[in-house]
């Protein structure tokens, strides 16, 4: 079972922290978490995406593409950013 942590910095930024390294599978438990709080009606209407397909994207296993995740992470209030780490 995947494990993750999360938590919201003082800007309002949301941090996933997971030991595992699929941090995709992270991302779609958190937003399932988050969505299921709002509910998915009122989710795919914020998201502009049917109920299931959202139930589908975020599903167990699922692999949405980056499109639907950036829909219901905009419905859900976030905006996925990318960030350069130094190496």
């Amino acid at each position: 079972m995947l494990t993750c942590g999360a938590y919201y910095t003082r800007g309002g930024a949301l941090n996933i922290l997971t030991k595992d390294d699929d941090w995709v599978a992270a991302l779609i438990l958190r937003l399932r978490r988050d969505a299921e709080k709002k509910g998915f009606s009122k989710l795919a209407a914020d998201s502009g995406m049917g109920r299931e397909h959202l139930y589908i994207a975020l599903s167990d296993g699922a692999n949405p593409t980056l499109k639907s995740l950036v829909k219901i992470a905009s419905g859900l209030g976030y905006q996925l950013d990318l960030k350069k780490i130094s190496a």
